[in-house]
């Protein structure tokens, strides 16, 4: 069976989840994100050179993370009254080994030593001080990836390295930790470190984020037909529900008052590249989609509602030297702002 976990760690190249300690709030507890103290908090990367190299950008201003001597790039992103954490990799000293870290204000912390080539931090969330990074790491014996969960900097495998499994997305409240990913190419969710399958392994499937509102679980990801198509898809306490009817994928997810916003691709006709789009309970919108054929296809990765407007950021992929991160508050559809060569993450705080 064929398994979607490497495009898992792709699309963490494009989303991750972004959550901050005033859960689920307009504004993530900032404010409203029309105004007043609310900033706009993006991450991801850019290639002044032969590297990618890690960004944030707050209200348009820019900061690199890393110094692009190796390739780095930021996954996700937490913001609190007090620190902004970010989540993602680094290369090992020019191998094709990869380091997760994480930049807290900006300063980066190893949270393992180099094993794989996909390792990485794919999911940040926080809550009441204490900190939650997600990723995949290189099992040393068997050579598949393992979900892993860092809590405060201490690692926890949630996976024991005998088939490949990865964390995608997670989120902690005082119900406990939730954790998104894919396992046996199944879509699954760990709560407290306790497997939760969403989909039963007849067809490849992978969950790219979760959230949980008034003890109701929501995940998004997706799911191949029986044709063998990939259609974007999010679960309500476990029920599916499907996004695309011809391809797709989804990436990330925001839920504000039962209300469920989710962001990703979307195919026009089967077999397309695809194009950036977001749902509001299941209904679809067209966002920052590219201008013209230069781009082969554009993906949307992070996704935030403010209690007024949608805000979402998306990738747009074709020649190396015309792709692009762009961002987008829906107003018209269009993209408003671009960001590097990639945005993966946004929040509004």
């Amino acid at each position: 069976m064929k398994h979607l976990h490497l495009l898992c760690l792709g699309l963490a190249v494009m989303a991750a989840c972004k959550k901050d300690d005033d859960k689920n709030s307009p504004g993530g507890g900032g404010g409203n994100g029309t105004g007043g103290s609310a900033s706009i908090h993006i991450v991801g990367y850019d290639q002044p050179g032969s590297f990618l190299q890690a960004c944030y950008w707050k209200d348009g201003v820019r900061t690199n993370l890393s110094d692009g001597s190796s390739d780095a790039v930021a996954n996700a992103i937490a913001v609190t009254d007090d620190h902004v954490y970010v989540a993602g990799y680094q290369d090992f000293a020019g191998s094709v080994l990869n380091i997760p870290v994480l930049w807290v204000d900006g300063t980066v912390q190893p949270l393992s030593a180099a094993s794989g080539p996909f390792d990485a931090a794919t999911g940040v969330d926080v809550f009441n001080g204490e900190v939650h990074v997600v990723g995949s790491r290189r099992h040393p014996v068997s050579g598949n990836d393992v979900a892993t969960h860092w809590h405060n900097g201490a690692e926890q495998a949630l996976t024991d390295g005998s088939s490949d499994a990865v964390a995608t997305g997670v989120f902690a409240d005082a119900s406990g930790v939730y954790v998104s990913g894919e396992m046996d190419g199944k879509a699954v969710y760990w709560h407290d470190g306790v497997l939760v399958e969403l989909t039963d392994g007849t067809h490849s499937a992978a969950a790219s984020d979760i959230e949980v509102e008034n003890g109701v679980v929501y995940v998004c990801g997706g799911e191949e037909n029986d044709s063998g198509i990939l259609q974007a898809c999010s679960w309500i306490d476990g029920t599916k529900s499907t996004l695309t009817l011809n391809g797709g994928m989804a990436s990330d997810l925001h839920v504000v008052g039962g209300n469920v916003y989710v962001v990703g691709r979307s195919s026009i006709t089967e077999g397309d590249a695809g194009y950036s789009t977001y749902w509001v309970n299941s209904s679809s919108f067209g966002t920052a989609n590219p201008p013209n054929t230069i781009f082969e296809f554009s993906a949307g990765a992070g996704i935030w509602f403010d209690g007024t407007k949608v805000h979402t950021v998306s990738g747009l992929y074709g020649p190396l030297s015309n792709a692009a991160g762009v961002y987008s508050d829906n107003t018209d559809g269009t993209a408003t702002a671009g960001f590097g060569k990639g945005a993966t993450d946004i929040c509004v705080h």
